[in-house]
């Protein structure tokens, strides 16, 4: 029953051996072992697991959904648009993992670094800002409900008030 559930875990074991930033492979793009791997986690998927769970749409459409969730759970780094533009290709998913073609994982693990790399300049605005803790505002912790943030502008505000929840919280 949840035996497809470990597909995206392992599509992104693939992905992540070393922490953003640090990967071996400069140029983000599926190497030779990825492709192996993906040949023995489908084949064993489809014919070894207790389910013998069959690679669909709905499989697809699962596994990147919990990609998603795994890389950034809290919605502070993608955009609703990365988000559109991956939902295009959900349906596919199995049919490129059949294919052996693992360009898409690495497409939405890129576009994720890419974000990550973006806020950090961002982040540490937020950080060494000047807070006024008079204003009354709150901070909702963002997780699977909320939606992802629309543009730059409500990304900057949601890490606006996270941050200064973080430094109240540090403070008290």
């Amino acid at each position: 029953r949840r035996g497809w559930q470990i597909l995206p875990w392992l599509l992104l074991l693939l992905l992540l051996p070393l922490p953003p930033g640090q990967q071996p492979d400069v140029e983000g793009r599926p190497r030779a072992k990825d492709r192996q791997i993906s040949i023995i986690v489908t084949t064993l998927l489809q014919r070894q697991h207790l389910n013998k769970q069959k690679l669909n749409d709905e499989i697809s459409k699962r596994t990147l959904g919990l990609m998603l969730q795994r890389l950034d759970p809290r919605r502070l780094y993608l955009l609703q648009e990365d988000v559109d533009i991956f939902r295009k290709q959900e349906m596919k998913i199995d049919d490129m993992l059949r294919q052996t073609d693992l360009s898409f994982p690495y497409e939405i693990y890129n576009q994720f670094t890419a974000r990550v790399n973006q806020r950090l300049p961002m982040i540490d605005r937020w950080i060494d800002a000047a807070h006024d803790y008079s204003v009354e505002e709150s901070y909702t912790v963002t997780g699977k409900t909320t939606a992802y943030a629309a543009d730059e502008k409500e990304m900057d505000g949601r890490w606006r008030l996270r941050i200064k929840y973080d430094l109240l919280v540090l403070q008290s």
